[in-house]
Formats: C-alpha cells, sequence, structure tokens
C-alpha cells in the first residue's frame, strides 16, 4: 500500500496532496472567473445573461481535462524541476493548467461543447 501512496503522490503525503489540491482549486477558480468576466454578452452562442446550468455544461469536458492535468502537473513536478512544491506554486499549477486547457478547447474538437443545443 505504501508502494501505491509513493507512486500516486510521490513524496507528498495526503495531508500535503489535499493542501496542494486545494491551491491548484484556487488558481483553476480564479483563471475561470477572469474568463467569465471577459465573456462576450453579445455572443449569439451564449445567454446574454449568466447561467450557472450553460457554463456547467459548457465546461464540464474542460474541467475533467483540467483536473487531469493538474494532477499530471503536481505529481512530476519534483521530477521536473528538481524542486518541491509550495501553496503559490500550486495556484500557479492550477492557474496555468486550466489556461492550457481552455486555449485547447478553444481550438479542437474534443473539449468543444455545441452551445446551440445547451443554450435552449
Amino acid at each position: 500500500m505504501e508502494e501505491l501512496k509513493q507512486m500516486l503522490l510521490a513524496d507528498y503525503s495526503i495531508a500535503q496532496f489535499l493542501g496542494y489540491l486545494f491551491f491548484m482549486l484556487l488558481g483553476v477558480a480564479y483563471y475561470s472567473f477572469l474568463e467569465i468576466r471577459n465573456r462576450n454578452v453579445d455572443s449569439k452562442e451564449t445567454p446574454q445573461k449568466f447561467s450557472w446550468k450553460f457554463w456547467y455544461r459548457d465546461n464540464l469536458k474542460r474541467y475533467i481535462g483540467t483536473l487531469i492535468t493538474i494532477y499530471v502537473l503536481f505529481r512530476f513536478f519534483p521530477e521536473l524541476t528538481g524542486n518541491s512544491l509550495d501553496e503559490f506554486t500550486a495556484f500557479l499549477l492550477g492557474f496555468s493548467g486550466d489556461g492550457v486547457v481552455g486555449l485547447n478547447k478553444k481550438s479542437t474538437k474534443l473539449l468543444k461543447q455545441k452551445r446551440t443545443k445547451i443554450t435552449k
């Protein structure tokens, strides 16, 4: 069981993982806030008034991709950088991880939703 924990969490404890996950999710939330704030309210593909239902349906695949991305960045951070993680870096991993997946959403069909179907 210890081997499995080592493989999944590297040298971090479960408590550290949960703490860093909090900061990574804070980074994701901040990036999402910036995107929502800068959305085009006059677009025909989005509702004029903000809708949680539309937001959820439009971004579900993206956030699944984001969770996978930030976990991979978390898990391999020590091997990639030679450093251990800290809270600010965890925030940046969440922020940039969501940013990368968000950019891919705009340029690939894999993460896109048909907005005409979900605006109704």
